[in-house]
């Protein structure tokens, strides 16, 4: 069972000193993380030069990247806009990734869901309604990109208490929109904050599961910890990826702490402890 980081464990150095930074230490696999993606685009649009550069470096240090996490933020509300134009323009910097991801061969997208503002138009229901349509509406859209790229975009379970938040909500996504370039990406640290069962869920979305975000925390706040920092059950989790037989390397999304050598520290501490746990589940 292989694993890598989201490259946000290193977002206080740029992406091509954070990947010197991991080859030193000896990871091989990569997540471009959101904060590392907007310090290397322009208006929200992937910078293909700046980029290359990137792959290039890659290749040399033999450190592999397997996803790219999509910008979020306001693009979750662009992207259920009802204006056309917003809606166009999200959609706009999300083809630029894919074009990129697909020149560079990066694997995956990963997506956060459409969001609608609170609005005194609508009631709950109403809302969440509205929500899934728009949602339906956007990756029907973004899946056809994907498919004239090649790219696989997944959709990441929301942590805020809503629409995609749950298991049943992005599998009925998935198969709304129809396409084979859309799967989901399970956030460990969400779904535990959400009080989700861990090993039910992960079983429950095998057959969707195309990246994943690793993390710990207590249960109450999504606090980036290293596994077995916070309260997950680390060894029935992984046992459960294991079952489910998930292909691609397990990549740890921590968060930085604004200083390199405890960068570095937290690196090491995670990379020991992800090592005893695969030691132990694939006794």
């Amino acid at each position: 069972m292989d694993y890598g980081f989201d490259s946000w464990i290193y977002s206080i150095l740029d992406l091509e000193k954070a990947l010197e930074r991991f080859s030193t230490n000896g990871v091989r696999f990569i997540e471009i993380s959101f904060e590392h993606l907007s310090k290397i685009s322009r208006n929200g649009v992937a910078d293909f030069n700046a980029l290359k550069k990137v792959k290039e470096l890659g290749e040399s240090l033999a450190v592999e990247i397997i996803q790219v996490h999509g910008p979020f933020g306001d693009i979750d509300f662009d992207s259920a806009s009802e204006d056309y134009n917003r809606r166009s323009k999200a959609l706009e910097k999300v083809c630029s990734w894919l074009k990129c991801i697909s020149e560079f061969e990066w694997g995956v997208l990963v997506l956060h869901t459409a969001r609608l503002g609170s609005s005194q138009e609508y009631d709950s229901l109403s809302l969440l309604e509205k929500t899934k349509l728009a949602n339906i509406r956007f990756f029907k859209e973004v899946s056809k990109h994907a498919s004239d790229y090649g790219v696989k975009v997944a959709i990441e379970n929301r942590l805020e208490n809503g629409y995609c938040s749950l298991p049943r909500d992005l599998m009925e996504l998935v198969d709304s929109v129809g396409s084979d370039y859309l799967g989901i990406c399970f956030d460990t640290g969400h779904a535990y904050v959400n009080k989700l069962n861990m090993e039910s869920t992960l079983k429950s979305i095998r057959e969707f599961l195309i990246a994943t975000h690793i993390h710990d925390n207590n249960g109450f706040e999504d606090q980036h910890l290293p596994p077995m920092m916070g309260s997950i059950d680390w060894e029935n989790l992984m046992r459960t990826f294991l079952r489910v037989n998930y292909p691609k390397p397990l990549i740890l999304e921590i968060h930085e702490y604004g200083k390199l050598e405890l960068d570095d520290n937290v690196l090491k501490a995670s990379m020991i402890l992800m090592n005893e746990l695969v030691k132990s589940v694939q006794k």
